[in-house]
C-alpha cells in the first residue's frame, strides 16, 4: 500500500477534478450551500454494522422541519451535534429515535465509553497534577512536547472514537470559549489540568459550576495575567482578566452592543484582586492573597451587584458571589445563546431562537443540558441544515470519521506530528491547532473567517492526503473499503455509490402508491424504490399483486431494467417469444450476457413461474460469477447442484435467507414481493446527494458515466473520487 511518500493517486488528477468540479458551480464555498489492499472485489471491507444540572423546566418543543432536500433531520442533527457524520451512527440514531439518541447525549455518564478511555489510559500526564507535569517538563529530555502532545491527541482521538460525542463538541465549545493558549513555556504544563478540571468536566453540567471552575484555574489566572495582579502595588490590579470576564466569558458583546462599562472592567479587577497561584511553587496551585486584595466598597452595573468595604482576609468570598452573579445575569444568558446558536445553528443567530435559549438558561439555573436541548428541537435549528462551514478541526476530524481512518495513539509518533505538529502539522495548516489560538477570544464560529484562496486548498490538499492515504501507516484510511461488493456496474454508479457513503443517503423516494399493499408492508420501502427506478409498474388498477408468482419473463425484464436497460441488438432466439412481446428488448440482453439459456429445443418458456433457484442464478450471472462467498449450509443444496455458487453468493449478499430447517427450497416459487425485495438488496444505490451540475462535472472527470468498472479502474479513481467529494460543499459544509 501506498505510503506518505508514494501517494495512491497522483495529485495533480485530484487538482483536475477539483478545477471540473469549480468550472460547474460546485465548489463554491463563499456562498451558502445547499441543504487498498487488492482489488474492489477482494479486498477486505468493513462492513456497516456497526450532564448533571437543574430539573428541566417545561418548555414547548418546536415542530421537525425538512428544509434542504437530501438531507434528513437525522444526518442534520448528527452534522452538528457529533465530529462528523458516518452511516453506522445515523443507523444508531434512526434506531433508536433521534430524541431518544439526544436524550442519551445529553446525559453522557450513562454511556459506555470504556473503548477510547482504554486506549488513553496509558497516557502518563492526561490525570497528573500541575505539580507532576511540571516536573516532566523540566526533568525529561522530550518532556515539554509529551505533556502538549499527550493533551492534543486525546482530544483528537476523543473527537474521532468518543461515543460521547455531543460531550466531546461541548468540550470543544467551552475549551475555546475559556481559551488558554498552550505554547507558550511559562503555563504549558497547566493546561491538562485545566481542561480536565474546566471544560470536560463541566461541558454539560451547570455554567455557574463551569465559570467558578475556570476563575479558579492556575492555567487562565497566569494566562490573562491575574495571577499576579496586586491591588497594593505599585502598577495596581491587572484589568486583563476582569475584562475577558465581562467581554468574553460572561455578559459578552453583540453585534457592538454591551452593557457594561470601563469602570465595570476596572470594578471587576479589584474585586477579583488577589485571585492567584502559588508562585513559589511553580504557579500550580490556586491561592487568594488577601494582600493584594482591593478591599474598598465596589459598586457594578449600576448597582446590580455590590460588595461593601470589607477586611482584605474576607475578600475572596466577595469574588465568588461576584461569579454566581455574573454566571445568572440576563446579559450572560442571552450571550452564552447566542454564542450556541452561532456554533450549531447559523452565522447570523435568529433573535428569537436566542431569546427563547436564555429563557431556558435562566429557567434551570445556568444548566447546559437544557438550553441545547431546546436548541436542537427548534424549527430554527432543522431549517439550517448545511449553512455552516467546517472548522479546521472539525473537517479533519470528520473526513478521519467517514472514512473509518485508524489512527496510531501514539502522541509523540509520526501520525501526531503530521497532525499536530507546530507550526506545520495539518491542523495548524488549517488554523485550528487544538488549543493553539494565542488571543483569549477563541477561534472564530464565523465561516467567513474560514475562507480565503489558500484556505480552501489546504483543505482540498489535507482531505485528499488521507483520503489517497499519504500518513499510512500512522493513519491509514482504506478508500476501496467503501465501494460496495460487486462493485457498481458503471463510473456513474461509482460515483452514486461513494457519494451515498460519504456524503449519506438522500430521502427516500415517494411512497409506491399500490393500491393493494399497504403502507406498512415489509417489502413497502424496495416497492418505493423499485417503482421510483421505473422497474416494477401499477396494473392498470392501481395493483401490483404481491402474492402472485413471478415469471420467467417477468423476472428478466425486472433485472434487466435493474441492470440500467442496456441496448442490445443480436437476436434472442427464443421460438416461444413473439417478435413483438414487450420483454423482447430485456431477452435480447439477457441471452447475450448469459443471464439466461434457451432451453434445448430453443424456447424460453416466459410464462413458466420463476423458482428461488433460477433467479438467484440469473443475478448471478448478472453480476459476472462472482466467486470466493463462503459455503453456504443448506441442507437442500447439494454440494453439485449447478446452482450451488448461485446460492452461496445470494446468502453472502444478503439477497436470500434460509427457511426453517436451513432450507434453502430451490423449486419454490417467486413471489411478486420477494423478487422486489431481492432486487432492492442487489442492486437499490440511494440516489447521490450531489447536484446534476456536481455529478455531471465529476462523470465527466470520470471520463462518462457508462465507463465500465473493472479492477484496475476502480483502484486507479476510487482515491480520486474520495478526495473530490471530500472537497464538495456538501461535505465542506455542516
Amino acid at each position: 500500500m501506498a505510503g506518505p511518500s508514494t501517494p495512491l493517486l497522483p495529485r495533480r488528477s485530484v487538482l483536475a477534478g477539483g478545477a471540473a468540479l469549480a468550472a460547474a458551480g460546485a465548489l463554491d464555498l463563499a456562498g451558502a450551500p445547499r441543504a487498498l489492499a487488492g482489488t474492489a472485489r477482494t479486498a477486505a471491507r468493513r462492513r456497516a454494522g456497526a450532564g448533571a444540572g437543574a430539573q428541566t423546566a417545561p418548555m414547548e418543543l418546536g415542530p421537525v422541519v425538512e428544509a434542504v432536500p437530501g438531507r434528513s433531520f437525522e444526518q442534520h442533527l448528527i452534522s452538528r451535534a457529533t465530529f462528523g457524520w458516518t452511516p453506522e451512527l445515523e443507523r444508531e440514531v434512526k434506531g433508536m429515535g433521534w430524541v431518544a439518541w439526544l436524550d442519551q447525549q445529553l446525559a453522557p455518564a450513562g454511556i459506555d465509553d470504556g473503548a477510547i478511555e482504554a486506549v488513553l489510559a496509558g497516557y502518563r500526564t492526561l490525570n497528573n497534577t500541575n505539580q507532576a507535569n511540571h516536573r516532566i517538563v523540566d526533568t525529561e529530555e522530550d518532556g515539554q512536547r509529551l505533556v502538549r502532545r499527550e493533551l492534543v491527541h486525546s482530544t483528537f482521538l476523543r473527537a474521532l472514537h468518543s461515543r460521547r460525542q455531543l460531550h466531546e463538541v461541548m468540550v470543544d465549545f467551552w475549551a475555546n470559549h475559556f481559551n488558554v493558549f498552550l505554547y507558550d513555556t511559562a503555563y504549558e504544563h497547566l493546561q491538562s489540568v485545566d481542561h480536565r478540571t474546566v471544560a470536560r468536566a463541566h461541558a454539560l453540567g451547570r455554567f455557574a459550576d463551569l465559570l467558578s471552575a475556570s476563575a479558579h484555574s492556575p492555567a487562565m489566572l497566569v494566562y490573562l495575567d491575574n495571577a499576579r495582579s496586586n491591588a497594593n502595588s505599585a502598577a495596581g490590579v491587572n484589568e486583563n482578566w476582569g475584562r475577558e470576564l465581562l467581554e468574553l466569558h460572561t455578559l459578552g458583546i453583540i453585534d457592538g452592543e454591551h452593557v457594561y462599562t470601563e469602570d465595570d472592567v476596572v470594578g471587576v479587577a479589584k474585586v477579583m484582586s488577589g485571585w492567584s497561584v502559588n508562585i513559589t511553587d511553580d504557579l500550580d496551585i490556586f491561592r487568594f492573597r488577601s494582600t493584594w486584595h482591593h478591599a474598598g466598597a465596589i459598586s457594578l452595573l449600576g448597582g446590580q451587584w455590590s460588595c461593601p468595604a470589607h477586611t482584605a482576609a474576607n475578600g475572596q468570598q466577595y469574588g465568588e458571589s461576584l461569579i454566581q452573579f455574573l454566571a445568572r445575569h440576563p446579559s450572560t444568558a442571552r450571550y452564552l445563546s447566542w454564542k450556541l446558536v452561532k456554533r450549531f445553528v447559523s452565522d447570523d443567530p435568529p433573535p428569537a431562537l436566542v431569546d427563547a435559549m436564555a429563557d431556558v438558561y435562566l429557567a434551570n439555573d445556568t444548566a447546559i443540558a437544557p438550553v441545547l436541548r431546546h436548541l436542537f428541537h427548534s424549527p430554527e435549528f432543522a431549517a439550517s441544515a448545511g449553512g455552516k462551514l467546517r472548522r479546521g478541526f472539525e473537517i479533519l476530524a470528520a473526513t478521519c470519521r467517514v472514512l473509518d481512518a485508524q489512527v496510531d495513539p501514539d502522541p509523540l509518533g509520526d501520525v501526531s506530528d503530521g497532525l499536530h505538529g507546530e507550526g506545520w502539522g495539518a491542523l495548524f495548516r488549517l488554523g485550528q491547532p487544538l488549543f493553539g489560538h494565542r488571543n483569549p477570544d477563541g477561534f472564530s464560529d464565523d465561516g467567513a473567517d474560514w475562507l480565503s484562496a489558500d484556505g480552501l486548498l489546504r483543505r482540498w490538499d489535507i482531505c485528499g492526503s488521507i483520503a489517497q492515504n499519504w500518513y499510512e501507516p500512522d493513519l491509514t484510511a482504506d478508500p476501496l473499503a467503501l465501494v460496495p461488493d460487486p462493485p457498481p456496474p458503471t463510473a456513474g454508479a461509482l460515483l452514486d455509490a461513494l457519494a451515498v457513503r460519504i456524503l449519506g443517503e438522500k430521502d427516500p423516494p415517494p411512497r409506491h402508491g399500490f393500491t393493494d399493499v399497504s403502507p406498512t408492508a415489509w417489502y413497502g420501502p424496495a416497492l418505493d424504490w423499485a417503482r421510483a427506478e421505473g422497474i416494477v409498474a401499477p396494473y392498470s388498477d392501481g395493483s401490483y399483486h404481491p402474492k402472485n408468482d413471478v415469471k420467467r419473463s417477468q423476472i428478466v425484464d425486472m433485472i434487466w431494467k435493474a441492470e440500467g436497460s442496456p441496448a442490445v441488438a443480436t437476436p434472442h432466439g427464443c421460438t416461444d417469444v413473439p417478435a413483438n412481446a414487450p420483454y423482447g428488448p430485456a431477452l435480447r440482453w439477457a441471452v447475450a450476457e448469459g443471464v439466461v439459456s434457451r432451453k434445448r429445443d430453443g424456447t424460453f418458456r416466459p410464462k413458466k413461474v420463476a423458482t428461488r433457484s433460477q433467479v438467484v442464478t440469473m443475478l448471478w450471472e448478472a453480476a459476472g460469477r462472482p466467486g470466493g462467498s463462503p459455503r453456504s449450509t443448506y441442507a437442500d443444496v447439494p454440494s453439485t447442484a449447478r446452482y450451488r455458487a448461485a446460492a452461496d453468493w445470494a446468502t453472502a449478499q444478503g439477497l436470500v435467507r434460509a427457511y426453517p430447517g436451513n432450507t434453502f427450497r430451490p423449486d419454490k416459487s417467486i413471489t411478486r414481493s420477494s423478487a422486489a425485495v431481492m432486487l432492492d438488496a442487489r442492486y437499490h444505490v440511494p440516489a447521490s446527494p450531489l447536484t446534476p451540475s456536481e455529478r455531471a462535472a465529476l462523470v465527466a472527470f470520470l471520463g462518462g458515466a457508462n465507463q465500465g468498472t473493472p479492477d484496475w479502474f476502480i483502484e486507479w479513481k476510487t482515491g480520486d473520487l474520495v478526495a473530490l467529494l471530500l472537497a464538495s460543499p456538501h461535505f465542506q459544509h455542516r
